[in-house]
């Protein structure tokens, strides 16, 4: 049994097959089958070029030194006396 997700990752993928497909050569989409390794091989490229242009695309809007003003909000800082991680390295092995 496959679940929803997996099901709707194949569409979306079979979705951007057809698309490149469809654009490139600007008639019906092909069978797999019925294609030339090349077709296929450029078919291919186009897809994974895709993907990857999507994963490249910055998610987050704002700009580094508002990101670096985040990460300094969300450090922590331990409290006043508490011990070094050294310190409590050194506990652990000596006990």
């Amino acid at each position: 049994m496959t679940s929803g997700y997996r099901r709707a990752k194949t569409d979306q993928s079979t979705i951007a097959v057809k698309a490149v497909v469809k654009r490139e050569y600007a008639m019906a989409i092909q069978r797999i089958a019925d294609m030339t390794l090349d077709d296929l091989n450029k078919v291919i490229e186009e897809a994974i070029d895709r993907r990857l242009q999507g994963l490249l695309k910055p998610e987050d809007s704002r700009t580094t030194s508002e990101l670096l003003e985040a990460l300094d909000q969300l450090r922590f800082t331990p409290p006043e006396g508490a011990k070094s991680t050294l310190e409590m390295l050194r506990e652990d092995r000596d006990a």
